[in-house]
């Protein structure tokens, strides 16, 4: 993901400097994989809720973009 400019949150190695969180897991997470079934070549689906632990990393991210970028509605309207 670094490669085409998108660190994973949390990446040690490649990830933006700061952005390393001391004693966490990467925050990446698969939330839907889609499949061509082996045998019937059926569409395969398999899908499960976020991770609780994104909840306050997403809030607290929305926030600071809001900060930096003011309400993103009042880009829309134009």
């Amino acid at each position: 993901m670094y490669s085409i400019s998108f660190p994973i949150e949390g990446d040690k190695i490649y990830g933006e400097l700061g952005n390393v969180l001391l004693g966490k897991d990467l925050f990446v997470c698969a939330l839907e994989l889609v499949l061509k079934h082996p045998i019937t070549e059926l569409p395969l689906v398999i899908k499960i809720d976020q991770p609780c632990k994104f909840e306050a990393l997403l809030i607290r991210e929305e926030k600071r973009w809001r900060k930096y970028n003011g309400n993103i509605s009042s880009w829309l309207q134009d």
